[in-house]
């Protein structure tokens, strides 16, 4: 059966170490975030789709050769400054005590 549809572009994505030979290859991905790569020296080839379980060990291999310029850089938060605790009110004197004897 033969694929129907508009060919698919892969796009460099990184290097990492063919795991049959140890080679450095390229590693492409396509629009399905498929990876894909194809040693020249051993004839190697291998894919992995995203979700299956070797995808993530794939991505930890890779050594990345551009970062996509639509994803800005993480940004910080911004951080607040202290603001220092209010003062506690400060208590008004109390009124002296009446002894209740009358001096007359």
């Amino acid at each position: 059966m033969r694929w129907k549809g508009k060919s698919q572009v892969k796009t460099k994505f990184g290097h990492m170490a063919c795991p049959d030979c140890g080679n450095r290859v390229v590693v492409k991905m396509n629009e399905h975030e498929t990876l894909s790569y194809g040693c020249d020296e051993c004839d190697g080839i291998g894919y992995s789709k995203k979700g299956e379980g070797r995808y993530a060990k794939w991505l930890s291999k890779i050594t990345r050769t551009n970062k996509p310029a639509g994803d800005p850089p993480p940004v910080a938060a911004p951080v607040a400054p202290e603001k220092p605790a209010p003062a506690a009110p400060a208590a008004a004197a109390a009124p002296a005590k009446k002894s209740g004897l009358l001096i007359g």
